[in-house]
């Protein structure tokens, strides 16, 4: 079962491993609200030292402006490789922004990099009923996580009603994220829907 809260107009993630004792954050809060996204933690009952393990969508500041300080939790950030080129352009964005001055920038050395086969070989084996796909109709960092349950959680790849007949990539994206079963779609900025 996925838990999720919104705030600052963007839903965050959480799932339990099948034996109940690690959880799955997907996606790290706005930059500099660490107490807010703490206490919306604490609103579904999850305390922040019982998050196990983070991966985020794709590093934009709303999906992952937070990891820096939750690097000082227990919480193991899994990046994938592929995704490491981006952090850069991010926190650049970020410390541009008068309202980011406390912004804790993320340690490269602490993240856990892993190959996307990898890291869903490694989500099986701890128990996590989800399987992350690639999705870069919205950017080439993207990714989604498809449960056991046929949830799919897409960060912010476009609804598939939205997808123009020549987006190539989007109606890829689609298609495979469907051919896993999906019934239940969960984005970060909009209401879950059934495709």
């Amino acid at each position: 079962m996925i838990k999720f809260f919104r705030y600052h107009s963007t839903h965050f993630f959480f799932l339990n491993n099948k034996s109940g004792d690690q959880w799955l954050a997907i996606d790290a809060g706005w930059p500099c609200t660490f107490q807010e996204y703490r206490h919306n933690l604490k609103n579904l009952n999850i305390k922040i030292d019982e998050l196990t393990y983070l991966i985020v969508t794709h590093f934009h500041l709303d999906h992952a402006g937070l990891l820096g300080e939750l690097q000082k939790t227990p919480i193991v950030p899994l990046v994938l490789d592929f995704q490491l080129s981006y952090i850069d352009d991010m926190e650049r964005t970020i410390l541009k922004n008068k309202d980011y001055k406390e912004y804790k920038r993320i340690d490269m050395l602490g993240l856990h990099i892993m190959a996307l086969e990898n890291l869903n070989q490694h989500l099986a084996q701890t128990g996590f009923p989800v399987h992350v796909e690639t999705a870069d109709a919205h950017s080439p960092d993207h990714i989604c996580l498809i449960t056991d349950q046929g949830e799919a959680i897409i960060g912010d790849l476009p609804p598939i009603n939205q997808i123009m007949p020549d987006d190539e990539k989007g109606t890829e994206n689609w298609t495979r994220i469907l051919s896993r079963g999906v019934s239940v779609v969960y984005p970060s900025h909009a209401e879950p829907f059934y495709p």
